[in-house]
Order: structure tokens, then C-alpha cells, then sequence
């Protein structure tokens, strides 16, 4: 669908702006920093990100590698010029054949850009070899330039929403356009999404720029990212390493390098839209490492879960070819559930919020289902969430399984039984306040009666 932006913008004056901004004064559609150039320019003629992420996913699909010459193009075809004197085209619309890559001679720099790019470099407190030539100056400039630039809008888009946009039971609806990308994405048809090299100067550089933002806990957000137990998160120190040690740094590296962009759809993601999948996954012998990481919009990442790529096809086609009236039962059946259970939760977060374990006892534990004994650790858990010592565990590790260490422990966590489950409520439970058993119960309501029989017989006398 043609984007209402795409026939409203002078695609002339895009190119001449660009032409401006790029330093040889001929845009280079093949050069990352150049597209990077022309998603700023298309932003500040008020495109909205779906239409850039459009256009540029044209470019890669349809006109290919886009190449720039300077002189003659093939016969027959007209070639723009830019505003520096740089002729360049799109390749050739008569065979399809893209145009030559040009040798664009490097112009000599003045003494004002050297001195200019020393400045930069001084306020950032780099020190510039003494064998270092102006040319080279000036180039390792503009490359910091362009590097700081690219961490900062990345590290923007990455904290623009913190929270889970989407979250209940309706967390996982996809339309029927998403289910398209996520099957085109397990044929190996998803869009092509670039790989930067990121040092670890980069991952400092960026948890500085995090830092300064103002906004909290983005580092815990990182650090409990695609976390398969609870047990993958832990940190511990640096004398004595936990399984989760310099996981949050990892994500960032991992979020630095595909520029924040969806694996599925190529669109950009913040930490509240999207989630990290493991491409291969746990159950399937795969590791939780950023080798095996990419990043997805939550809904896909839900609804891809552990499914090989034959598996998650065959889930798309199904879902493809629901009718409207499933899909708005289905959507319908999502909205109550969700609904029950954001009832549950508030009613149990206002009842523990008091401070102690609500009167819950032995016996109401015990009378509860499943579902039931997970209202409870909704509430709670809203009340005492993962870094606090009185969180509910709902899951337990697993003995063996694709992440287990030579000892066979450490395997993804699953989730517990009742019994186990309501074991690990009473353990929490009873650190605010001792979880009555009928016996106990029995023998309070037996001292109570005879508290007030001695009260009864002393008014007779």
C-alpha cells in the first residue's frame, strides 16, 4: 500500500538534500551512512516511520544494489545532478542492470575542516597521532562523528518505551499482515536486516548515553530480556559470576547491532515493542547467547514460542485462513480473559498492599485450582516484584534440557505443579505473616471461647 507520504515528497529535492549531507556530494544508496542521512531527511519532512521503513525496503526489494557513476550513463538514460557537480542514477530501467561502482576521488580537505575535526576530537579528549595526516584526521573524525550519531538515535529508539505495550491474554493477537511477515520470515523470506560491528567502546558508549537520559531501570529491563528462567538473570559479581553476568551488556550489543530492527518485520523496536527470540530455539537445542538472539515485535516473538520454522509455518497457515467471525470470537475470548485476570490481580495487590498475607490459609490454598493459586501470585508479585526477596517463583529449572551444564542442571525453567506451586506461595506468605492450618485455626478459636467463657463467669460474681 503506497504510503500517502510517498505522493506528497519532491523526490528531487530529497536527493539534492541528501546530496548536500553526504561529503562527496553524490548519495551512495548503498552506503549505510547515506541511507542513515536519508531517514533523518525524510523524517524532517514529516514521514512517519512505517513510510520510511517502506521506502527503504523498496530500495533493498525492487531496485536492488543501487550503484552511482559519475559521467555517462547507458544510452538513453538521463542522469540527475547533484549540487556539488555529482551525477548519479538508480541503475538501468531499460535491463535492469545496475550501474558500475564509481571511483569517487577524495577531495583534498582545507585548513578550517582540520582544524575544525581537531576541535571535535579535543572536546572528546581523543588524541590524535602525530603521524596522522590532515586527510586522515578529517576522515577519523567524520567516522566518530558518524559513529556517536548512530549511538545516540539507536540508544533513543531503543528507551523510547520501557514497559510491554502489550500485555494479558490479547498479547498475542496478530493481524493477519503480521502472520503474513512471520511466515514469510520462517521461509526465510524476512526482510534483510543489517549486522553492524559493535565494539565494546560501543556498548560503553551507549550505557553512558543511557545513563544520562534520566530514564530508570533500562538496565534491568536489558538484563531480564528473552530470560528462560529466573535463574539465566542472575548477575552475582564479578569475583563470583552468575549465569546472567554482563547479560545486559550483551543485549545491548545485540540490540546495537541490527541498528534496533525487527528480524520479522524490519521495522524499528524499543524495548516495550518487541522481545528477544532465540532464532533456535531452547527446546530445540539452541543457546541462550547473542549469537542465537534477534529481535521481534512481543507478539511475534509469543506466538513463534519454541516452534521450528516448519512448525510456525504451518501455525501461519492456519491462522491465515481463519474466517472474520473466528478471528473476532478468538479476539473476543482473549478480552475476557484478560479482563479476569486484571481483576484478580488488582483485588489480591490491594488485599497483600496492607502488608501481611491477606488471611489466607492452609485450607484456602489447598481448596484452589491452578488458576487460582496463579491469581494470587499476580497480586503479590505486583506487591513484591523480581528484585525483591519475597517474589513468587511460578517456574522452576529444569533437570537437563538445551541449557544444561555438565552437572545437568540449569536446563529452561518450567512451569511447577500445584503442589509445588502452592508450596512456593506459603514460602513468601509466611514471611509477612504465618499461614494459619485448620488445626491451628481450631486451637486459636478454642482459646478464643474459653477467653470469653472467664470474661462470662467473672461478671456473674
Amino acid at each position: 500500500m503506497e504510503s500517502q507520504s510517498f505522493m506528497k515528497t519532491n523526490f528531487t529535492k530529497i536527493l539534492n538534500e541528501l546530496s548536500y549531507r553526504v561529503s562527496s556530494g553524490i548519495p551512495d544508496l548503498t552506503n549505510e551512512q547515506h541511507l542513515m542521512k536519508l531517514w533523518d531527511i525524510l523524517k524532517e519532512h514529516n514521514w512517519n516511520v512505517d513510510a520510511r521503513v517502506e521506502l527503504l525496503k523498496n530500495l533493498q526489494e525492487k531496485v536492488g544494489k543501487v550503484y552511482i557513476q559519475k559521467g555517462k550513463g547507458p544510452s538513453g538514460v538521463k542522469l540527475q545532478v547533484g549540487p556539488r557537480g555529482g551525477k548519479y542514477y538508480m541503475g538501468n530501467p531499460k535491463t535492469g542492470e545496475p550501474a558500475p561502482q564509481a571511483k569517487v576521488d577524495e577531495p583534498e580537505v582545507s585548513t578550517k575542516q582540520t582544524n575544525t575535526a581537531k576541535a571535535y576530537l579535543s572536546k572528546l579528549d581523543i588524541e590524535i597521532p602525530k603521524d596522522m595526516t590532515d586527510k586522515q584526521i578529517v576522515s577519523a573524525t567524520k567516522s566518530e562523528f558518524e559513529r556517536r550519531n548512530f549511538l545516540s538515535d539507536t540508544v533513543d529508539l531503543m528507551i523510547e518505551e520501557l514497559k510491554q505495550t502489550k500485555t494479558g491474554a490479547g498479547a498475542r493477537e496478530m493481524t493477519k499482515e503480521q502472520w503474513g511477515q512471520l511466515k514469510d520470515f520462517a521461509e526465510g523470506n524476512g526482510p534483510k536486516i543489517p549486522q553492524y560491528e559493535v565494539t565494546e567502546q560501543d556498548i560503553d558508549d551507549a550505557i553512558d548515553l543511557i545513563k544520562s537520559s534520566g530514564k530508570k531501570k533500562v538496565m534491568s529491563f536489558l538484563q531480564t530480556k528473552g530470560a528462560a528462567d529466573p535463574d539465566s538473570i542472575r548477575k552475582g559479581t564479578e569475583e563470583n559470576p552468575g549465569p546472567g553476568w554482563n547479560r545486559d551488556r550483551k543485549m545491548i550489543k545485540s540490540y546495537l547491532a541490527c541498528g534496533g530492527l525487527s528480524a520479522v518485520t524490519g521495522k524499528p523496536l524499543s524495548i516495550g515493542t518487541s522481545n528477544v527470540d532465540h532464532r533456535l530455539s531452547l527446546d530445540n537445542g539452541g543457546k541462550d547467547e547473542p549469537e542465537n538472539w534477534i529481535w521481534m515485535e512481543t507478539e511475534m516473538n509469543m506466538n513463534k514460542s519454541s516452534l521450528t520454522d516448519e512448525q510456525l509455518v504451518e501455525r501461519a497457515k492456519k491462522a491465515l485462513s481463519a474466517t472474520d467471525d473466528e478471528i473476532k470470537k478468538k479476539q473476543m475470548k482473549s478480552f475476557i480473559k484478560n479482563e479476569s485476570k486484571k481483576f484478580v490481580t488488582e483485588h489480591y495487590k490491594q488485599l497483600f498492599e496492607i502488608g501481611g498475607n491477606g488471611g489466607i490459609t492452609e485450607d484456602d490454598l489447598k481448596a484452589m485450582d491452578v488458576k487460582e493459586l496463579k491469581g494470587i501470585t499476580y497480586g503479590w508479585n505486583k506487591v513484591y516484584p523480581k528484585t525483591s526477596d519475597s517474589y513468587i517463583q511460578t517456574y522452576k529449572s529444569q533437570v537437563g534440557g538445551s541449557r544444561a551444564g555438565a552437572g545437568g542442571k540449569g536446563g529452561r525453567g518450567v512451569a511447577m505443579s500445584k503442589s509445588e506451586l502452592m508450596e512456593s506461595i506459603k514460602n513468601q506468605l509466611n514471611k509477612k505473616e504465618k499461614i494459619l492450618t485448620s488445626e491451628e485455626i481450631e486451637a486459636l478459636n478454642g482459646q478464643l471461647q474459653e477467653g470469653i467463657n472467664d470474661i462470662k463467669e467473672k461478671a456473674k460474681k
